[in-house]
């Protein structure tokens, strides 16, 4: 996850230490985190990553609220697609072989009839 982003945001309200920012900074992701504790010394502002400032819920603006929410109902339809595709691979898979067992079985019996008997 953290070499396929383009950044990874951090909106801890508390972080002593915190890995996540380091992985983020070790695939070559900008971290943008809150301002505290350990990431305000591992992310330099402007120079690793960007600091977003004190995370405050009271100031959250609905059109945030919305882009996540966007962001959250678009990984929903992903995840969608791709289990209808697993589960639409895996009908056509077992039909296929359900096919080619009759048609193995039918062979079988043909020569057995045409050629035993």
């Amino acid at each position: 996850m953290h070499a396929g982003s383009d950044f990874l945001m951090i909106p801890s309200r508390f972080e002593p230490c915190g890995l996540v920012q380091l992985h983020a900074m070790q695939y070559g992701t900008v971290p943008l985190v809150a301002t505290t504790g350990g990431l305000v010394d591992t992310v330099k502002d402007g120079v690793t990553g960007f600091h977003l400032g004190k995370m405050d819920t009271d100031k959250l603006l609905d059109s945030d609220a919305e882009a996540v929410a966007q962001g959250m109902i678009r990984w929903v339809l992903v995840i969608w697609v791709l289990v209808t595709w697993v589960l639409v691979t895996w009908v056509l898979v077992t039909w296929v072989l359900v096919t080619w067992v009759l048609i193995t079985w039918v062979l079988v019996a043909w020569v057995l009839v045409t050629w035993v008997l």
